[in-house]
């Protein structure tokens, strides 16, 4: 039996694929149940915790799971479509590997799942090797970017084995997932808007403390401040360097030939005034 459902899986995966290079969007869905093989503690885990009220589906690249047809299709949507983008924001090679996704709306199911795993209270997500798990509640379902800044981490985690500085790997989540959000929204021909109330300046990071940071801060005022600035950091870096030098800069980076201040001034040719306008930028908390 476990012979026959691993045949089909396979049917329904190549039907994906090949509706997806047809041009086509082709969703699987996935009618023998969950496929655990493969699966780690963390994902059987939040598969039994959702007990039977999971709706699941496959394309080429993604298992999904959410509560309803209509948010598993959407997931994996926004999922395959978030991975296309960051393949040519960064310029790295197309996906290889098959991700189970998980989204959970329900309050009471994500403080088990995240209890269980003994993550940060303040988070909304959990990535391990393959998988990873998002907290979305109902009302944010569709404006949250929280899917597409997964994406960047998972794609990331795909390429670069080393991704320090910390805020560079979570600026980028922050900053493509972002505008990612945007383009699929303009894309439906909407334009979406979001609010940030200034940081208070108590939580705020120098450019050395964020640049330096090796684990996320335990204070949630501060750890908030940390992800806008590393956004905000990384979103100043494109004004000065162009969209189009992105990828190069991440590389040369996170593959450790430079430093990421002294990639900008040696191969971008940055001047003290252009950097000290980028550490104004990330030390701003706008």
């Amino acid at each position: 039996m476990g012979k026959v459902r691993h045949i089909l899986k396979m049917l329904l995966l190549l039907l994906a694929a090949a509706g997806a290079g047809a041009g086509l969007t082709l969703w699987a869905l996935h009618a023998l149940g969950a496929d655990t093989d493969g699966m780690s503690r963390l994902g059987r885990g939040v598969l039994k915790a959702g007990g039977n009220e999971w709706k699941i589906a496959a394309t080429e690249h993604f298992t999904g799971y959410a509560p309803s047809a209509e948010l598993v299709e959407l997931l994996l949507r926004k999922a395959e479509h978030a991975s296309r983008e960051v393949e040519i924001a960064l310029d790295i090679p197309p996906l290889t590997n098959h991700a189970h996704c998980f989204l959970i709306t329900d309050s009471n199911l994500w403080k088990t799942v995240r209890q269980r795993g003994g993550w940060r209270t303040d988070g909304r997500a959990l990535q391990y090797g393959n998988e990873f798990v998002l907290f979305i509640p109902d009302a944010e379902t569709e404006m949250e970017d929280s899917i597409p800044h997964e994406i960047v981490h998972f794609r990331l985690r795909q390429v670069y084995a080393n991704r320090e500085p910390l805020a560079l790997e979570e600026g980028l989540a922050s900053y493509l997932g972002w505008e990612i959000t945007l383009e699929w929204h303009l894309g439906g021909g909407k334009i979406i808007t979001r609010v940030q109330p200034r940081l208070p300046g108590e939580t705020l990071w120098s450019l050395n403390e964020l640049v330096s940071a090796q684990a996320y801060d335990q204070n949630a005022d501060r750890n908030r401040a940390f992800y806008r600035q590393s956004e905000e950091w990384v979103r100043g870096i494109v004004s000065l360097i162009g969209p189009e030098s992105l990828g190069e800069f991440v590389r040369l980076v996170f593959d450790g030939e430079m430093t990421w201040d002294r990639a900008l001034r040696e191969k971008w040719g940055l001047s003290d005034l252009q950097m000290d306008k980028l550490s104004a930028i990330a030390e701003s908390g706008k």
